[in-house]
């Protein structure tokens, strides 16, 4: 029987080199583009590396890997680590995502890495083959979501644009763009005549469980997690708690200005 190849351990300066970017103010515009921490700056006409490499933080965001499709330029706040041969880049951009990185910031302010701390990393390698098929599936995960992220993005102007249209601007009566079977005008009310604040409070229950509310996620269940630890602490377990209920729409004055407005699709809480 044919033996499978084991995994070995390698240090990170066996499998590829890492290298360091640069200031691209002397260039001129260009059709290269200029990566930093937080991903595309913009372009230049010169490059740093015409081979694809991935793109680390020096200084910064230090925990978010980049895919760097050469040829491309990275300033200095940025590393990019090249593969030698026999070792798949696919597979090593997804091998750095796993990597906890902020786990080697050795700094005391500003979250930074070294050459050094990186190259000397050590994780596991599987033969180049299996590196390959670990690192195409991952490259169609990370094409999947760059596509929904896309579709994301035009579904998100879209409906941008449509609250500019379908909604009265500022100094109109009425909006732009109006449904074909709607003539009847639109008619000014201040909204405490369209909703009712609630104003209720009320203990954690079975049947007022607690919510979250954050800009991002809207109004969302809180984990077993939370209520097993604030049950086991005791501090909180006789506080009260303003009621939502179904189809609420919650929000937050002090963070209005953040969006920090949604609609309770979750159900009665507290």
């Amino acid at each position: 029987m044919k033996a499978i190849p084991t995994w070995k351990q390698r240090k990170l300066q066996d499998v590829l080199t890492v290298n360091s970017g640069s200031d691209y103010k002397h260039l001129e515009t260009g059709e290269i583009p200029v990566y930093g921490t937080g991903g595309y700056m913009l372009s230049v006409n010169d490059n740093l590396s015409k081979s694809d490499s991935i793109g680390i933080g020096r200084k910064g965001t230090i925990d978010k890997p980049q895919y760097l499709k050469a040829p491309f330029w990275t300033v200095d706040t940025l590393f990019f680590m090249t593969p030698f041969k026999n070792f798949d880049i696919n597979f090593l951009f997804a091998l750095s995502q796993k990597i906890n990185w902020k786990r080697m910031d050795q700094s005391t302010g500003v979250p930074s890495l070294s050459k050094v701390v990186i190259e000397k990393t050590m994780e596991y390698f599987p033969s180049l083959g299996e590196q390959q098929s670990i690192g195409f599936l991952f490259r169609q995960f990370d094409k999947a979501i760059i596509l929904h992220q896309e579709k994301l993005s035009k579904l998100q102007s879209l409906k941008k644009a449509a609250l500019q249209s379908l909604f009265p601007q500022k100094d109109e009566t009425e909006p732009k763009v109006r449904f074909a079977n709607f003539k009847s005008k639109w008619s000014q009310r201040q909204l405490g005549e369209t909703l009712i604040e609630r104003n209720i409070q009320q203990t954690q229950s079975i049947e007022y469980p607690l919510v979250s509310f954050t800009v991002q996620d809207g109004v969302t269940p809180k984990t077993e997690r939370y209520n097993r630890q604030q049950l086991v602490r005791g501090s909180k377990k006789d506080k009260k708690y303003k009621v939502t209920e179904f189809n609420d729409i919650v929000y937050n004055p002090a963070n209005l200005k953040f969006g920090a407005i949604a609609r309770n699709k979750y159900g009665k809480a507290v």
